[in-house]
């Protein structure tokens, strides 16, 4: 199932993760809440960078690498909020941890 890409689209997913992310947060559900606020993160990179670089990543790896070169402010945020993201699979995620990723998620909104 391949459409067209659309960045419209990807706008409305972001804010759908943001919403995601709002709704656990506020249920106190931190791992749902940081995995719904870095996908958002990760859509919003993907935003910056097709519009910015016209080129879409295809994974984590190519994404990093991309921000790594182009983005340096923006992966160091994005690789500190991964660590979250991936320990959100294995072990609970503090609340503190869990609104480092939604500020984050917010701010970086801010610039699409």
């Amino acid at each position: 199932m391949y459409r067209r890409f659309s960045l419209e689209e990807l706008k409305d997913i972001i804010e759908e993760d943001l919403n995601a992310g709002e709704e656990e947060y506020k249920k106190e559900r931190y791992n749902i809440s940081s995995i719904a606020f870095f996908k958002a993160i990760v859509g919003i990179c993907d935003y910056l960078i097709y519009k910015e670089k016209g080129i879409l990543p295809s994974n984590h790896t190519k994404r990093f690498e991309i921000l790594r070169k182009y983005y340096p402010q923006l992966y160091e945020i994005v690789d500190t909020d991964f660590e979250i993201y991936r320990a959100a699979y294995l072990f609970k995620i503090r609340r503190e941890d869990a609104e480092k990723v939604r500020k984050d998620a917010w701010r970086l909104y801010q610039k699409i």
